[in-house]
């Protein structure tokens, strides 16, 4: 049996809660437990900066999210995986029970959604920087966040603002918004 702690600061859908609750698997508990599952809107910056910081990796469960962020999340190991909140019963309990094995995972997003976050005009690290921006980042705490250096920063932006044909942050996020490269 797994012992799961659910966490979010946003209401947690019944139909979550009870695939959780009904399972002969799983025990949703508040002390010792195995896995921390996290409910949120869209797994983005703003959510991960809102995960507590448990001894166990958290399993995100959302209702959708930004594919090069969250992969990010998962190669810095701040997350032991990220679902979707439509995922099954079955592909749930997969997850929690690779959770607490110690095994990491992502839920593949649909291909019409994928295309959308995976442009082939901007490159995965030019997405990344867009996204930083959006959400009110500064060149040096991009170049933290992202361990590069502020020039390196530079040249992407650079970049981002040739193939998007823009002069200025605020238009690269208006149109990363019009072409569906980022969401806020």
């Amino acid at each position: 049996m797994i012992r799961v702690r659910l966490e979010s600061t946003e209401q947690i859908p019944d139909s979550l809660s009870t695939r959780l609750k009904t399972s002969a698997d799983v025990e949703v508990v508040e002390k010792d437990f195995d896995v921390v599952l996290i409910y949120t809107k869209i797994w983005n910056r703003s959510a991960f900066l809102g995960i507590h910081r448990n001894s166990k990796l958290p399993i995100i469960i959302c209702d959708s999210y930004e594919d090069p962020f969250a992969t990010d999340s998962l190669l810095r190991q701040q997350v032991a995986g990220i679902l979707l909140t439509e995922t099954n019963s079955q592909q749930l309990i997969a997850a929690l029970q690779a959770a607490a094995s110690g095994l990491k995972f992502l839920q593949p997003l649909k291909k019409s959604v994928n295309s959308l976050l995976l442009p082939e005009t901007l490159t995965q690290r030019e997405l990344e920087i867009l996204r930083l921006i959006a959400d009110g980042e500064g060149n040096k705490s991009i170049a933290s966040l992202l361990n590069i250096s502020q020039h390196t920063v530079k040249f992407h932006i650079s970049s981002i603002f040739e193939k998007l044909n823009v002069s200025s942050r605020t238009e690269a996020i208006k149109a990363g918004i019009s072409r569906g490269f980022i969401s806020i």
